[in-house]
C-alpha cells in the first residue's frame, strides 16, 4: 500500500477526569448526641435545692408582709390618728346633735362668717372619751341642713398631709376634687343625695355631712367663709 504522505497523529494518552467524591449524609448530629448522653451535668444535691426553695418562699413570704404592714398602711388611715372622724360621720347621720352631749373645744376653731355658735345651737363632742376630740355644728346650705365636724390635724397628717387627706376622703367614696382658693376639697356624693366633704384648713381637719345634694359653687362659697 502507498502512503498518501500525511503522517497519522499520535494520540496522546487520555487521561481519565478526576470524579468528585460523592458527599455522603454525615453521622454529626448522632455523635453529638452520643456526647451529650456521655457528659452528664452533675445534678445538685438534694438538701442544696431544699435551701434555694426555702430562701426563695422565705423572700416571696417578707415582701407580702412588708407590703401588707407598711405599705398598705401607709396608704390607709388609722381610726386611732384620723379620729375615727368616718364613724364619728356615721354616728352624726343616725344620732340627733342634741342627744350627744353639748362641750366646747379647747382648741381654734373656724366657724361661717357673720354666725356666732350659739346662733349655730352651740357646739357638741362626737368623739369617744379615749380618743381625740371632734366637735360638730349644725348648720344649713340653700336651705339643706349641714353638719360640720371639726378636729384638730392629727399628728401622722402633719407630713405629707395633702396625701393623708386624699387617702381618707377616698375612704368615703370622695373623689371628685374641687379647688377652693388654695385648698383641695374632696366631695362624695351617695345615690340618694346627701354629700360628704373633706378638706383641712387652719390646722384643723373638717368634715361636713349634707342632707341632700348641694351645688360646687354654694360649697365654694360655704367653705369660703368658715374663718
Amino acid at each position: 500500500m502507498q502512503s498518501n504522505g500525511k503522517k497519522q497523529p499520535v494520540w496522546q494518552d487520555i487521561t481519565p477526569v478526576k470524579t468528585r467524591p460523592i458527599i455522603t449524609a454525615t453521622t454529626a448530629p448522632q455523635e453529638k448526641k452520643k456526647l451529650l448522653k456521655k457528659i452528664k451535668l452533675p445534678k445538685p444535691p438534694r438538701r442544696l435545692a431544699f435551701i434555694i426553695i426555702l430562701f426563695v418562699a422565705l423572700i416571696i413570704a417578707f415582701i407580702a408582709i412588708y407590703y401588707f404592714f407598711f405599705i398598705n398602711r401607709t396608704n390607709s388611715v388609722s381610726t386611732n390618728d384620723a379620729q375615727t372622724i368616718v364613724s364619728n360621720s356615721e354616728t352624726q347621720s343616725s344620732t340627733k346633735v342634741s342627744d350627744i352631749g353639748q362641750a366646747n373645744p379647747k382648741f381654734s376653731t373656724i366657724l361661717p362668717a357673720g354666725k356666732t355658735i350659739s346662733s349655730l345651737g352651740g357646739w357638741t363632742l362626737i368623739s369617744p372619751s379615749d380618743t381625740a376630740p371632734v366637735y360638730t355644728y349644725t348648720d344649713q346650705v340653700t336651705g339643706i341642713g349641714v353638719n360640720v365636724s371639726e378636729q384638730e390635724l392629727p399628728d401622722n397628717f402633719k407630713e405629707d398631709t395633702d396625701q393623708k387627706i386624699e387617702n381618707l376622703a377616698l375612704s368615703f367614696n370622695a373623689s371628685q376634687k374641687i379647688s377652693v382658693n388654695e385648698l383641695v376639697v374632696y366631695i362624695g356624693t351617695s345615690t340618694n343625695g346627701p354629700q360628704s366633704i373633706i378638706f383641712c384648713k387652719n390646722d384643723l381637719l373638717i368634715l361636713i355631712k349634707s342632707d341632700a345634694a348641694i351645688s360646687n359653687d354654694q360649697w365654694v362659697s360655704y367653705i369660703n367663709s368658715l374663718q
